[in-house]
């Protein structure tokens, strides 16, 4: 290989190193929500574990992309619209919990999450007695009915065996 060619790979590598950089910092740290309203709903989980009935969770990373932020709107418009009733009496309990914070790591292993996730779990005497990784979030993310049933369909179900 001469010279040529070796520079000619290195000044490559450079072009892709230097596109991938720009991509990442444009990206930022989209860890927050920017739709009109705060939805920092961050608490460690082991606060709803002892809840009895049903806990919706949302589960999440720092780094977060545009479809990442929509499911999290999505997510708690669909408690907050669909199932006031049951907030209120304590029948179903939700929370927003960033995963790679302390003491949350455990999460990723105990509900199988390799990525960010809605997961339904039901509580009984004090007991997780079982639990749902909402796995159509993802596809169903850009069309907000089709998620808002699909999430309210799942809860009322695990409502439902209460």
């Amino acid at each position: 290989m001469n010279a040529k060619n070796v520079i000619t790979i290195i000044l490559i590598l450079f072009v892709a190193a230097s596109l991938v950089y720009l991509l990442v910092s444009q990206t930022g740290d989209n860890s927050k929500i920017e739709y009109g309203q705060s939805l920092e709903l961050e608490t460690s989980v082991d606060t709803a574990a002892a809840k009895e009935g049903v806990v919706a969770y949302y589960f999440h990373r720092n780094k977060r992309c545009p479809t990442c932020n929509k499911i999290e709107e999505l997510f708690v418009q669909t408690i907050h619209e669909r199932f006031s009733e049951q907030l209120d009496n304590g029948t179903l309990h939700y929370e927003v919990i960033n995963i790679e914070e302390a003491g949350n790591q455990h999460l990723e292993e105990d509900y199988e999450l390799i990525a960010q996730a809605v997961v339904i779990v039901r509580n009984k005497e004090g007991v997780e007695r079982e639990w749902k990784n909402l796995e159509k979030i993802w596809e169903l993310a850009w069309d907000e009915k089709k998620f808002l049933d699909y999430v309210e369909r799942e809860t009322r179900t695990y409502l439902e065996q209460h």
